[in-house]
């Protein structure tokens, strides 16, 4: 375990909270902070991708015996999707040792959940100061009842992480990045698929319900399933038809999918995507995080949605930057026009004007 007088204990569980902190503690330790990583489950394994020295504990650990023992001047948490999380555990501690808490949230969606905990109320386990990526989250919380001068909206920085990564990439003929990648696509029109886990905060709505506006084949209640299944049906009017990639969430299985593996090319998981979204003619999902990377990236994108409401959860859309179906028929003819056109729609350089 770390030395107790530290100055900022950092906590994360999601690898959405891996990736936000991830490229924060080496410039913490250029600027002489003492800094002690603490994490589990599937934020370990991200951090572990990504190359940060992290200490793993046990999930049941004391928040205040922890805190007590490391004695941070500064207690900084990711949210999670699990309600019982020790991060908010540690904010609570915090809050009771009079420790300063600061809060990172990667993106708009479910705002009201991420500090509830198990309880109603939505900022229950707040902590100080809640840092976002945008305006748009930033304005959520605000409505939601924090001060105004509480959230502050500092950008993300994985995304200045993958906007460097995109200069990079920029320079390198996209056909070598396919060809080492993607030997079997040819000259084919590559299509990933960014999947995500059908779970999460207020998991209800992660599953089938009648305010759905599309349903799959029928097999599934799952949302990526049903998701998934609209677009490879969409994909079978193709022609010619597209090479398509699945691209794993960290936490999916890798099993999870097989049932469509005969209409899959090739599914992705190993390793970080930068390469492989760059390396995509389209990039189509529903609100994961990687569809904000490969518009960074300069990739055109196509959200695919089982609710007109959850438009709000990636900003990309909100900007313009996304364009969104919620039904069968839409999808069908905006993926025709994205495949026909080449996806020439994309706007170079639209990315750098949005994010903060």
């Amino acid at each position: 375990m770390a030395r107790a007088g530290i100055d900022i204990l950092v906590f994360v569980e999601d690898p959405g909270a891996a990736n936000y902190v991830a490229p924060l503690i080496p410039w913490l330790h250029r600027a002489g902070c003492a800094v002690a990583v603490i994490a589990v489950a599937a934020g370990a394994e991200q951090l572990a991708r990504l190359g940060i020295a992290f200490e793993c504990i046990d999930e049941r650990t004391e928040a205040a015996t922890l805190l007590t023992q490391l004695a941070p001047r500064i207690v900084l948490v990711g949210t999670s999707e699990n309600p019982n999380t020790l991060g908010l555990k540690l904010v609570a501690a915090a809050r009771r040792l009079n420790i300063l808490s600061v809060g990172v949230v990667d993106g708009p969606a479910n705002t009201e959940y991420r500090f509830r905990g198990c309880g109603d109320a939505p900022l229950a386990f707040a902590p100080d100061w809640i840092l976002v990526p945008d305006n748009h989250t930033r304005a959520a919380y605000v409505t939601l009842g924090r001060p105004p001068g509480q959230v502050l909206a500092v950008g993300h920085p994985h995304y200045d992480y993958v906007h460097e990564q995109a200069l990079r990439l920029a320079a390198v003929d996209r056909q070598i990045t396919r060809k080492k990648l993607l030997p079997a696509a040819g000259k084919r029109f590559v299509t990933t698929f960014v999947a995500e886990i059908s779970g999460g905060l207020n998991p209800e709505q992660y599953h089938y319900s009648d305010d759905y506006t599309l349903k799959g084949r029928g097999g599934s209640v799952r949302r990526t399933d049903i998701v998934l299944e609209e677009f490879l049906d969409a994909v079978k009017d193709l022609a010619p038809r597209p090479y398509i990639v699945l691209r794993l969430h960290p936490r999916n299985t890798p099993d999870e999918f097989s049932a469509y593996e005969h209409e899959i090319d090739l599914v992705s998981s190993a390793g970080l995507a930068d390469e492989l979204l760059h390396a995509s003619d389209l990039v189509v999902g529903m609100t994961s995080h990687m569809m904000l990377e490969a518009a960074i990236l300069g990739r055109p994108t196509l959200a695919i949605l089982p609710r007109a409401i959850e438009k709000k959860w990636l900003f990309t859309i909100a900007v313009g930057l996304t364009p969104c179906v919620t039904d069968r028929m839409a999808l069908r003819t905006m993926l025709a026009g994205l495949c026909a056109s080449g996806c020439r729609v994309a706007a170079p350089g639209k990315a750098d004007e949005v994010f903060v």
